[in-house]
């Protein structure tokens, strides 16, 4: 259960942070509601809906590989900026993502799992819990307060749109990938569909 749980946070963080400088009344080519299908091995579905330059995250996480018995929902919010178009992978773009909201809501029993990620706090099912500011020491996860820039990339081909690879807490606190504008992501993965 515990892959399923990092692959969750590993995708919350990727969607957590950065920067901003677009309008809130222009509309972008990531505008609208974009999402994954259930994924066996992480078993979760995640969506990205943008609206201007603000967007919201919402990551289900699920107790089976089909994804019918919710444990949890994770979301975050804030604003993203878009910039320059890449060489390198062809067709991708610079985006940067600054988290003002992250909150947690386990169901199901799932709060006894949460409260083993050694996040100093005590959650309970049924009970939406703010994170900002929690450090969950035992995922190792560093970005978990509002406020960090997170710098990746993406491309969207037809229905489809990809975020930067190797992008986990783990390869950032490790490799500071997606620490900085000269540590962005270089290759692409992780596929969302326009809904």
């Amino acid at each position: 259960m515990l892959r399923p749980l990092l692959y969750f946070a590993a995708t919350l963080v990727l969607t957590s942070c950065g920067g901003s400088n677009n309008n809130n009344n222009t509309t972008t080519e990531l505008e609208g509601t974009w999402a994954t299908s259930c994924s066996a091995s992480a078993q979760n579905i995640l969506s990205l809906t943008f609206s201007g330059n603000s967007y919201t995250y919402v990551g289900k996480i699920f107790a089976d590989s089909s994804c019918q018995t919710l444990n949890g929902t994770l979301t975050a919010s804030g604003t993203f900026t878009i910039g320059d178009a890449l060489s390198s992978p062809s067709g991708a773009k610079k985006i940067d993502y600054l988290q003002t909201s992250q909150t947690i809501l386990p169901v199901n029993g799932y709060a006894a799992q949460v409260n083993a990620w050694g996040c100093g706090i005590t959650f309970q099912d049924g009970v939406t819990t703010n994170l900002a500011g929690v450090n969950c020491t035992s995922l190792s996860i560093p970005e978990l307060a509002n406020g960090a820039t997170w710098f990746d990339i993406y491309r969207i081909s037809g229905t489809t749109l990809q975020h930067g690879a190797d992008e986990s807490p783990y390869a950032r606190s490790t490799t500071g990938v997606g620490s900085s504008d000269a540590n962005r992501p270089t290759a692409l993965a992780a596929s969302f569909t326009k809904q």
